[in-house]
């Protein structure tokens, strides 16, 4: 029965003819204002999910390179300057780490969260293959990569529907971490593994993503050197393991996989579990609730700056710090235990970004006591660059901190802070 469940919901995940169509007329819009002023020269065409036909309804976007011929005299950073310039005329946009994503207007989204990345790049030689990249958050470095090879690396791998299922996990369970890695991740972990049914191929990996995914290396298969793994944070990769081993505390109890259409439609938040609060497999490890209740940030994302959450802990508001820091989000004590209710945290904002700036705060906290207390918060407040927080219910919650300048985030960084009684 859960077989047809999963085949149900990934059909429901097929673009329709009408969206297909809104996708091409976005692309043709795009593509016609950057011919305007750079010609018919630069190579420009469909990438990501829509290149990698791993595209699901719930969420998507549009992915569209323009790469510039190797004889092109202009530099990475000029390409991508004038890329942005002939953008910003027309839309909207936000500066990524390679890409210029247009957020807005955009023809039959006017007022969704769809978006559009365009990736300036410049191919590496005359063979229009690997194609380097500039990092606009970094200065001077540049980044070598192949839209070919990561068409063929999902194509050759078999694992199109499973990593198809696996994004819908991950949206709906809103892990907020590059979905380019999840697929590395899916079809690395399959190599030497043989398929059986979706369901049992989606248990393991759920199985995989809770024991490996803190310590897994992942390489960009067109450029070996480029650590995917690198760009998770200690608090996704928590996050990550905490909603995979939710998962199969509900699917596969005593090491069995369920068939009840009921419990994989609750990891897949089709319907409500009575029990809101997700677990941990191992019982020495805390629960973490479900966070749907956070408040999303208002401003346009331009993380060009770097910002990090230092923590001490206190016995009371202002008093000396106790024999027990927090550091980079990861409880650390004598004992590596998590902090018991009824201190006092003080959180540090310290980031490279020149003042004048705004800082805001967000305080989530999950699971049952907090639920029970009405105490779950999320909400986006203005705050000083310190923040006095109380530890008062027992499981996984966060602190975020936004650097907010002349209306655009310039920074972020979260902290998780473990309570337990």
């Amino acid at each position: 029965m859960c077989k047809e469940f999963l085949e149900d919901l990934l059909s429901k995940q097929k673009l329709s003819e009408e969206e297909v169509e809104k996708l091409k007329e976005n692309r043709d819009k795009v593509e016609k204002i950057l011919r305007e002023h750079i010609g018919n020269s630069p190579k420009i065409r469909y990438a990501g999910s829509k290149a990698k036909h791993t595209m699901i309804k719930e969420s998507y976007d549009l992915d569209i390179i323009c790469y510039f011929l190797s004889d092109n005299s202009a530099s990475l950073k000029d390409i991508y300057s004038q890329v942005l310039n002939i953008l910003q005329d027309n839309y909207v946009v936000q500066c990524k780490k390679s890409a210029i994503r247009i957020k807005y207007p955009i023809d039959n989204y006017a007022e969704s969260k769809f978006h559009i990345d365009v990736v300036p790049g410049k191919y590496v030689d005359n063979t229009n293959t690997d194609c380097f990249l500039y990092i606009s958050n970094n200065e001077g470095e540049r980044i070598k990569t192949n839209l070919e090879e990561h068409i063929s690396y999902i194509s050759n791998s078999g694992c199109r529907d499973l990593i198809k299922l696996a994004k819908l996990w991950k949206v709906r369970n809103n892990l907020e971490f590059k979905t380019f890695i999840l697929e590395i991740f899916v079809i690395k972990i399959f190599e030497n593994y043989n398929k059986e049914s979706l369901a049992s191929d989606f248990v393991y990996l759920l199985k995989r993503l809770y024991s490996d995914i803190e310590t897994i290396a992942l390489t960009d298969p067109a450029n070996l050197n480029n650590k995917v793994s690198n760009l998770l944070s200690d608090n996704e990769k928590l996050l990550i393991r905490a909603n995979a081993a939710t998962a199969l505390a509900i699917i596969n109890e005593n090491d069995e996989i369920s068939n009840s259409i009921d419990d994989w439609k609750k990891i897949f938040h089709e319907i409500t579990s009575q029990n809101q609060t997700l677990v941990i497999i191992s019982s020495n490890d805390l629960s973490l609730g479900r966070y749907t209740h956070k408040e999303s940030p208002p401003w346009r994302m331009n993380l060009a700056h770097n910002l990090e959450i230092k923590a001490s802990v206190h016995s009371g508001n202002g008093d000396t710090p106790i024999n027990m820091r927090y550091n980079m989000g990861r409880v650390v004590s004598n004992q590596r235990a998590a902090i018991k209710p009824d201190y006092w945290i003080k959180f540090r904002a310290q980031t490279n970004l020149a003042e004048p700036f705004e800082t805001y705060w967000q305080v989530v906290n999950t699971g049952e006591e907090a639920y029970r207390n009405n105490g779950l918060r999320g909400n986006i407040f203005i705050g000083a660059k310190t923040r006095w927080e109380r530890t008062l219910y027992k499981g996984i919650h966060w602190i975020e901190c936004y650097i907010v300048k002349n209306g655009i985030c310039y920074a972020n960084d979260r902290f998780i802070v473990k309570i337990k009684h």
